[in-house]
């Protein structure tokens, strides 16, 4: 599946995934045992009208590498909702930031 996903919603995207990352980055180092870290949370819809909303749960997974994340993706025709890891989509994302740095 293809979407269009312009530079602004990058940015945004990208944002929200510093805040997920630092969250297990306090993990990591310690950090209080009993604190409830926010979810990533993130949507837009593009101007054809397809929504992208990924979501990730920083309390469910002990790190970044062991962590999931939901991504839907809807259209007009269809909704598909997929699991994948944190870390591979951290890959795409900064690939497709590369792939807009050098236009």
């Amino acid at each position: 599946v293809a979407l269009p996903l312009e530079e602004g919603n990058a940015r945004t995207l990208g944002a929200a995934f510093r805040e997920v990352l630092a969250a297990f980055s306090d993990k990591a180092k310690g950090g209080d045992a009993l604190a409830r870290y926010e979810n990533m949370d993130w949507s837009a819809t593009g101007s054809d009208g397809t929504h992208l909303e990924i979501f990730c749960n920083p309390n469910m997974a002990a790190d970044a590498f062991s962590a999931n994340a939901l991504v839907t993706v809807q259209s007009a025709a269809v909704r598909v909702v997929v699991e994948v890891r944190l870390s591979d989509l951290k890959s795409d994302l900064e690939a497709y930031a590369q792939v807009l740095k050098q236009q």
